[in-house]
């Protein structure tokens, strides 16, 4: 299958708006990020973008402008020595792409996707430092059907503000007015000052890194409906001890890192500790007066450790009860902070233990990048949502959860070594209990 660059233009602002700032200063959370892009991919199925045509990528062009007014330090150029990002209207970068081939060759359940493909679909450039800090590629199929490829510096924005402006871009494309999407709150750098020196800490890879592989686990609704009746039946601890109901990210997650603390198991004779990872939202989880419509990072790598050993023979109820009581403790922990201060150290320092434990070599860390419940399925252009959201290859290991569209239930994009996912593929509750 073969990408044809068609166009590329930078889309800047439509207009300067009073108010808007020339520099803007990225906070202090937002220098503890990673000056790499992510990326993902929105792909649009053939009966559904029918009525996608060449004026329909003008559409996007100019309402994309008109998004950019409300989001305009998007459209500018991050200066790493400043700490700031250059608010001239520079602009994005838009790409307009032909590709050779049908869209099922991303959409069919079970067909792994082809990393090269991804990165044609979704070009960007080498450096943040003078780039542009969002770039979007719109790519036509044969036979109908188109994937928008987003990449954007987590250097300046997380996936919340992401996800919020794309949404806003979108209900501008439909006939939307501007002044009917969310605004976002560019005072978050005033609750986290930038400080003169943050060290970055990146999340390393391990050492043989370099043949991974990405493949797409899906649980279904009713699937998880099932776990969780099991669980709150078999397990009475966790119904009546203040456990709950375990959620559909705490269930999927669990499945994940049991059979991956099995492969590690299998790698290791002497058993390593557990570490568990997540990311996690902190609007509206801490005594800070954080506002939810705040722009750029407002998000924490999150790291602990189970009470428990975490021995392989646990079955899997014994994991959704782990990885339900780390996280209950986590947001207690971030829940009781009052203070930006306070909070700002506290995501510095499980910043700093994350790649400790990882260079370290001592611990089996799992980690979950949770995307769920984020309103991806909703980014309607004006042809309909989207049919599939695909979370593209990443240069280490990870495990990135996303919803599935309809039916309640949860994909899993997995990346591992080719060795380590044969393994993974075989673990008897992925194969009793997911579709790949």
């Amino acid at each position: 299958m073969e990408v044809l660059i068609e166009s590329r233009k930078m889309v800047g602002p439509r207009a300067i708006m009073p108010g808007h700032l020339r520099r803007y200063s990225i906070s202090s959370i937002d220098q503890l990020q990673a000056t790499g892009y992510v990326r993902l991919l929105l792909i649009y199925h053939p009966v559904n973008a029918s009525a996608f045509d060449c004026g329909s990528v003008r559409l996007l062009e100019e309402s994309l402008a008109e998004a950019l007014t409300i989001y305009y330090p998007l459209a500018g150029r991050y200066v790493e020595d400043g700490c700031y990002i250059d608010c001239g209207g520079q602009g994005v970068e838009l790409v307009e792409a032909k590709v050779n081939g049908h869209l099922d060759r991303l959409t069919s359940l079970g067909q792994v996707p082809d990393a090269d493909l991804l990165d044609q679909l979704s070009t960007f450039p080498d450096s943040v430092v003078e780039s542009p800090l969002f770039v979007i590629q719109v790519n036509k199929f044969e036979g109908g059907g188109l994937a928008l490829g987003l990449r954007f510096t987590h250097r300046v924005a997380d996936f919340h503000t992401i996800i919020t402006f794309v949404n806003a871009w979108a209900m501008i494309c439909r006939g939307c007015n501007p002044g009917e999407v969310v605004t976002p709150n560019f005072d978050v750098s005033c609750i986290f000052p930038p400080k003169n020196s943050v060290i970055n800490y990146p999340f390393l890879r391990k050492p043989g890194s370099d043949k991974l592989v990405m493949h797409r686990f899906t649980v279904s609704g009713e699937t998880l409906a099932q776990l969780a009746i099991e669980t709150t039946s078999d397990e009475p601890d966790m119904k009546f001890k203040g456990y709950g109901r375990p959620s559909r990210m705490e269930m999927a997650f669990a499945l994940l890192c049991k059979a991956l603390v099995k492969i590690d198991r299998d790698k290791n004779p002497c058993a390593r500790p557990i570490a568990i990872g997540f990311s996690m939202n902190l609007r509206g989880r801490t005594r800070v007066a954080i506002p939810d419509a705040g722009f750029g990072n407002i998000f924490t790598l999150t790291l602990d450790f189970p009470s428990s050993t975490g021995d392989e023979e646990w079955n899997l109820h014994g994991y959704i009860k782990m990885v339900r009581e780390i996280l209950r403790k986590t947001k207690a922990r971030y829940g009781a902070v009052g203070t930006a201060d306070e909070l700002w150290s506290m995501v510095e320092e499980d910043a700093k233990r994350r790649v400790r434990i990882l260079a370290s070599g001592k611990y089996c860390l799992v980690s979950c990048t949770s995307w769920c419940r984020f309103p991806v399925y909703g980014i309607d252009f004006g042809w309909g949502g989207p049919e599939l959201v695909v979370c593209c290859r990443t240069p280490f290991r990870t495990n990135v959860l996303m919803d599935r569209k309809g039916d309640g239930g949860i994909d899993a994009w997995v990346v591992l070594d080719e060795e380590e996912m044969a393994k993974f593929k075989g673990d008897e509750d992925i194969i009793k209990h997911c579709v790949f």
